[in-house]
């Protein structure tokens, strides 16, 4: 008789058209399965506005739509459709959790015919789609107003006794699925509590048989947990270590001087090793000498400098403990640290010791008896080993970026700031120029017939001669001042804060040191005495202007063209020439300018 009832309800909803409004794609399609698996014709909407919609478009058979949506929610929807006299009559069922008795009334208020909780039960869901269906709800049935008491409050409903009595069927299906699911966890847990206390009932009887056996293994199971306590902390030392070093790695691979990174370095090691003062010492491959260069905790001081041959560290390049009352290995003491208990450990990157890393009160050789007091020693020793190749590296790689920054601004013949830094250092002082309301006098200079020495004496003398000039600019220049190999046998010179004639004189100056001084010799042969051609200009600025900078240059390059075609070896600037020596006037320079011949 079943099987029967069930084949004649499957004719009945079999080709019906649910409509399924349900934002979550998942779950849409999860109900559109279900639905089709029990031969049912579904189309999807995803949200209410949607839904009413294909609500007018296919005259679904019932309508199954979710509470919560974006752009319209399911109460809506159920009430715009109810409003519709064309669909209006298409039963609504609601999928929801539905838990909150307010939740209830905004169903019934809407005109929903029934709901089905989430998670759904899918037979309860078909069951009530079947019934839906196969049953519709009659629209034509007069409406009553209920008075329902809600949450202490008392709220008019407004519904048919068909639409009430569906949704008490709902609540009460509803209610009695989560009644069984209760009973049926209910039952789950009594049999577990139950095998639960049987086992527990079983361990207590074993435990209780063997405890008198188990005092001696308590003891020993206690000393391992202390044991593995005490390794436990030592690897959380460690990794708080290695934290720590492998910030100490990032932060000095970012430094851009060895003086940030020694500040750096100062503060990693009172984090890493705080009961152990100590000092970094970097060696000067020049003087092949140590220099201490940052201290932390209570150092016992020492020399500030010593010499590298002197220091057992540093010479072999490894570690060394020396030992005040009995020592292992003689050494000189020159470094004033010797005579305390510390260890020392060099830095060394491919076979070069680059310093010295020392912490006071730290010794080779463990002084406890306890193994896990020698476990945080040798931790300790690993360690001071590990921040030594990452400072190593470190100070590496910086005074590498040093050296590159120095020969991408350097020329690499004279030993000068090239063109590239130049551009950089104009703009710079420009700037500084226009904060202060100082001048800014640039000197042009030239070697006079410098073709002919590379004709005479080849190009190896023109160079030698370059390099000579090189070393007596950068010489002769003020701290603050910049000299400059502009291109070929050109060289500029910036001189920050000198006005025009201050400028001119040092340009002068110059001239004078260069024609006296410039005598070299090549395989034998003299070269030299030379003469430079000079050109000064002074300009105040009054914004960093790149035009106005460029601008400047080309008058100093213009004033250089004037000196040579003065005679050379003399200094020309805007409005004033000086001559190539003292006795002879501006005056003079220009009416002989023309007896003189004239090289660009």
């Amino acid at each position: 008789m079943k099987a029967e009832l069930a084949a004649t309800e499957t004719r009945a909803t079999e080709g019906a058209t649910i409509l399924v409004v349900e934002d979550s794609r998942i779950q849409a399609e999860m109900l559109r399965r279900t639905l089709t698996g029990a031969g049912y014709v579904v189309v999807l909407a995803g949200h209410g506005a949607e839904g009413l919609v294909m609500a007018r478009s296919h005259r679904p058979t019932v309508v199954v739509s979710d509470v919560t949506m974006p752009v319209m929610d399911g109460f809506t929807f159920c009430h715009q459709l109810r409003q519709d006299p064309a669909i209006q009559d298409i039963p609504v069922i609601l999928l929801t959790a539905l838990s909150d008795s307010d939740d209830v009334i905004l169903g019934l208020k809407a005109g929903a015919d029934c709901y089905v909780t989430k998670p759904y039960d899918a037979p309860l869901l078909l069951s009530r789609v079947a019934a839906m269906v196969t049953d519709p709800p009659l629209r034509g049935q007069p409406q009553e107003t209920l008075a329902v008491k809600v949450a202490g409050k008392t709220v008019q409903v407004r519904a048919g006794a068909q639409q009430i009595l569906n949704l008490l069927v709902s609540t009460y299906e509803n209610s009695m699925l989560h009644q069984r699911d209760l009973a049926a966890s209910r039952d789950t847990i009594s049999s577990l509590n139950v095998d639960l206390e049987d086992r527990v009932r079983r361990r207590t009887l074993e435990l209780e048989q063997t405890v008198g056996q188990l005092g001696d293994e308590i003891e020993t199971r206690r000393s391992i947990a202390e044991q593995l306590g005490a390794s436990f902390r030592a690897l959380e030392r460690l990794n708080e270590r290695l934290g720590t070093l492998d910030k100490l790695g990032k932060q000095l691979q970012v430094c851009r001087s060895p003086e940030d990174a020694f500040e750096i370095i100062r503060n990693a090691a009172t984090q890493m090793l705080p009961s152990f003062p100590g000092m970094l010492a970097v060696v000067d491959p020049s003087s092949e000498s140590a220099r201490v260069v940052v201290e932390w905790g209570k150092h016992t001081g020492g020399e500030p400098i010593w010499s590298k041959r002197d220091c057992l560290a540093l010479r072999p390049g490894v570690m060394h403990a020396p030992d005040k009352v009995n020592p292992r290995v003689a050494c000189s003491g020159a470094c004033g640290l010797c005579g305390a208990p510390g260890l020392c450990m060099p830095l060394i990157v491919n076979e070069t010791t680059l310093g010295l890393l020392r912490f006071e009160g730290l010794s080779l050789a463990p002084s406890s008896t306890t193994d896990r007091e020698n476990l945080e020693h040798e931790a300790q020793i690993h360690f001071v080993e590990a921040a030594a190749t990452t400072i190593a590296l470190g100070l590496a790689n910086i005074n590498l970026l040093g050296e590159l920054r120095q020969q991408s601004w350097r020329d690499a013949l004279t030993g000068l700031y090239n063109r590239r830094f130049l551009d950089d250092a104009l703009r710079r002082e420009a700037a500084r120029a226009v904060r202060s309301g100082n001048p800014l006098s640039l000197i042009m200079l030239d070697i006079d017939l410098f073709k002919r020495v590379n004709d005479n004496h080849g190009h190896l003398a023109g160079d030698q001669l370059l390099r000579w000039l090189g070393n007596y600019l950068q010489q002769s220049v003020r701290g603050e001042d910049l000299a400059c190999r502009y291109g070929g046998e050109e060289f500029l010179l910036l001189l920050p804060g000198a006005n025009l004639e201050n400028a001119g004189m040092r340009a002068e100056q110059i001239r004078i040191g260069v024609e006296a001084e410039s005598r070299i010799e090549l395989d034998g042969a003299a070269i030299g005495p030379i003469t430079v051609s000079l050109g000064v200009t002074t300009t105040y600025l009054d914004a960093n202007d790149e035009a106005h900078l460029v601008a400047a240059v080309r008058t100093a390059d213009e004033a250089l063209l004037r000196a040579k075609r003065q005679g050379r070896n003399c200094v020309a600037h805007a409005g004033l020439e000086l001559g190539r020596s003292a006795a002879i006037t501006n005056t003079e320079a220009q009416g002989n300018a023309s007896q003189r011949t004239s090289e660009p």
